[in-house]
């Protein structure tokens, strides 16, 4: 018999003569357990870890005209550990997200120096520890969720609801995450930090991607006529494709590589060669440029890479730009500090429209062709 091995994400477990037992961090003010009357091989899932939150009146739980219904689902799956699934039904639309529990760790930030096609701004790598763990979403945010929330859908790729929200700034998704959380009492909307964003994506690895040392369109989707360290020029899709349509990294997160760049929360910070604690970017600054990472469905697989970074205009809009949510359960004492700058101002770019002048190609390819 193969000796037990605690789940990934538990925030507590036991396996003793009184039998096994897990249970979940908090979100929302609420945990959930699993016995082992409740577990399988290969899937243990408690339907008693739904609750139900029904708002019957204007700025309860938010401003819709009926009521409206968000429940979460604790679970456990046996390669990736603990999960939350919610739901969403409100008048716009509905929609599901899963969020994984990303537990405290320390890892190493950055590229290696001989780390092929690497930018001068990855370096010098360094320790990061981040002592609070947090619920990030398995997926892109989607089409169907923003519309569910918000109640309109700004992408330029359509025609599947569950393909990843773009055409979005980062003013409008922190208009997004206010609303998402006036749905969610107990916790905080947020993006993850670069810091927190790059450990979720290495998941435990140290190579250029989360895949290994290289990418194929089988793993990501990018602009594959750019290939990675010599690599042959393959299929470029030329569109975005819905998520979880390629493979999870070792977290069970979806492309955290390619499809869309994804807003962090914080600005670029310069790294130093110390070791750090929770480190965060500028957050301040109406017009401070904030994190885009992971590659897109039209960036070389070069910025997709695990350490690549690249940052964007709070006000500007892509069609190679989305997110992903971040979830924190509100505790006591004081709450970290927020992002400034984060009041919506309309749901176009700068200057009136989503590309500020720039044209369709400055939306494709705002960096250049090669870059993003």
């Amino acid at each position: 018999m193969a000796p037990a091995v605690r789940p990934h994400g538990a925030a507590d477990w036991r396996c003793n003569h009184e039998g096994f037992r897990v249970n979940t961090p908090p979100l929302g003010g609420r945990s959930d357990s699993f016995r082992e009357e409740e577990c399988t091989l290969n899937s243990i899932h408690n339907t008693k870890g739904s609750f139900y939150l029904r708002a019957r009146e204007p700025g309860t739980l938010g401003q819709f005209r009926r009521p409206q219904v968000v429940s979460f689902t604790f679970g456990l799956d046996a390669p990736y550990g603990i999960y939350a699934f919610l739901a969403i039904d409100t008048p716009q639309g509905r929609a599901t997200q899963h969020f994984r529990w990303i537990e405290p760790g320390t890892f190493l930030m950055g590229s290696p120096e001989d780390e092929s096609e690497r930018d001068a701004n990855e370096g010098p790598q360094h320790w990061v520890t981040l002592t609070r763990g947090f619920w990030l979403a398995d997926t892109a945010c989607t089409q169907a969720l923003w519309r569910a929330v918000l109640g309109d859908n700004p992408s330029h790729f359509t025609g599947d609801p569950q393909r990843p929200v773009e055409q979005v700034n980062w003013r409008q998704v922190q208009e997004f995450l206010r609303a998402l959380e006036a749905l969610l009492p107990g916790d905080r909307a947020d993006l993850p930090t670069e810091a927190e964003w790059e450990y979720a994506c290495r998941a435990g690895t140290v190579t250029p991607f989360s895949f290994g040392a290289s990418i194929t369109p089988e793993h990501v989707n990018f602009d594959s006529n750019h290939p990675y360290k010599g690599g042959k020029p393959e299929i470029f899709r030329g569109t975005t494709l819905p998520v979880k349509s390629l493979p999870a990294n070792p977290w069970g997160l979806y492309e955290m590589h390619g499809n869309v760049w994804e807003w962090c929360a914080d600005g670029q910070r310069a790294y130093t060669s110390e070791p750090v604690e929770n480190p965060l970017g500028p957050l301040t600054g109406d017009r401070m440029p904030r994190v885009v990472r992971g590659g897109s469905w039209n960036s070389n697989a070069t910025s997709s890479r695990s350490a690549s970074r690249n940052q964007s205009v709070p006000v500007k809009v892509f069609l190679s730009q989305g997110f992903r949510i971040c979830l924190r359960s509100i505790e006591p004492g004081p709450e970290p500090a927020r992002a400034a700058g984060a009041a919506p101002k309309g749901r176009g770019g700068e200057a009136g429209g989503p590309s500020g002048g720039g044209g369709l190609d400055r939306l494709l390819h705002p960096f250049g062709k090669n870059k993003r």
